[in-house]
């Protein structure tokens, strides 16, 4: 019998907690007999009713809440809690967000039980999200797996994830990062292990983009460039995803969340900060300065300037590049090949 923990780090997230929690025993009970599971909340103190929303549900499947301290922050903290009590456990551990909605329970049985697990790695999803949303992933994560590990990585910082008890194994949790760099962290850690890397194609749970594009930013590149910097990287061009994943997806539609507002406090005075000009060049500009901006911070993280320092240099031109693409109307197939474009243009670059 496999043991199966589903985890969900959360704070502050009672407005969609009650809802996972019952869509996650669902997909959990349909697992059958085989996978014994736990449903296991990573608690951090908040200001609203998350707890209380969990601790009232009437679950039918062992279930528990780990607390992280009072006053810690950091969706790494939870994921830590999680990954620790796995390992304890000697389970396989399928990561979920709090804050998806609508969350389809036929998802669990997509991830728990789309190979044996004794013989997995970490398996993703395939998933299209709404234009304007994921743009850490589209334009940062993707992109640098691409130039560092040849490795074709989707969605390397999803909202779920499947780690199995054989990743588990390698893992030394104090080396994990405390924020939202901990996504990527265990991406780059199961190509670096030479573990398999599947990414299976599932539907997007519905998700309310927030406001946390500059921080995921920071956390993300902040992790990457550290993990660049040091050491050789494992080719990994057996990591690819399908030609055409998103056939048989429906098409979200775009984000209405603007990045105008952020833009305006980073841009820099002068002519470097007339950002607007910018919105009228052609899309091949943008990319080619984003490209060059990417590079040079690779280059400097590898020459040992501090890391903070660089991913600061990162910020503002980020955020142009990425209201520019959620302002262009494209098709699904041109925003995709875009991604590949521009992983294989850094690779270029910094090769």
């Amino acid at each position: 019998m496999e043991r199966l923990v589903i985890g969900v780090p959360a704070r502050d997230e009672g407005e969609t907690i009650a809802a996972l929690a019952a869509a996650l025993e669902l997909g959990g009970a349909r697992l059958g007999e085989a996978v014994r599971c736990e449903l296991v909340l990573a608690y951090q103190s908040g200001t609203d009713d998350t707890l209380g929303q969990w601790q009232k549900r009437p679950f039918r499947i062992a279930n528990r809440v780990l607390y992280c301290p009072e006053g810690v922050a950091g969706k790494g903290r939870n994921v830590q809690l999680l990954i620790r009590h796995a390992q304890q456990s000697d389970a396989h551990l399928l990561l979920v967000d709090a804050d998806l909605r609508s969350y389809p329970p036929s998802n669990v049985d997509l991830f728990a039980c789309r190979e044996d697990l004794t013989t997995a790695g970490l398996i993703l999803p395939l998933w299209s999200r709404p234009r304007g949303q994921g743009n850490s992933t589209d334009f940062l994560a993707c992109p640098l797996l691409f130039a560092a590990f040849g490795a074709r990585v989707r969605q390397p910082l999803a909202g779920q994830m499947l780690l199995s008890r054989r990743f588990l194994a390698t893992i030394d949790v104090d080396e994990l990062p405390d924020d939202y760099g901990i996504d990527v962290a265990l991406t780059m850690h199961a190509l670096d292990s030479g573990l398999p890397v599947t990414q299976v194609v599932t539907p997007f749970p519905e998700h309310l983009g927030g406001g946390n594009s500059l921080r995921i930013m920071a956390n993300v590149a902040a992790t990457m460039l550290d993990r660049l910097s040091r050491g050789s990287l494992r080719a990994r061009p057996d990591v690819v995803w399908p030609e055409r994943f998103w056939a048989g997806l429906g098409a979200p539609p775009p984000s209405a969340r603007s990045l105008q507002g952020l833009i305006e406090q980073l841009a820099p005075p002068g002519p470097s900060g007339r950002w607007r000009e910018l919105m009228d060049r052609a899309p091949e500009v943008l990319r080619d300065l984003w490209c060059a901006r990417l590079a040079t911070a690779v280059r400097d993280a590898r020459g040992g300037r501090p890391i903070a320092d660089v991913v600061a240099q990162l910020a503002y031109l980020f955020l142009v590049h990425a209201e520019y693409r959620r302002r262009l109307a494209v098709d699904r197939a041109t925003a995709e090949s875009y991604v590949i474009d521009l992983g294989e243009q850094l690779a270029r670059a910094i090769s």
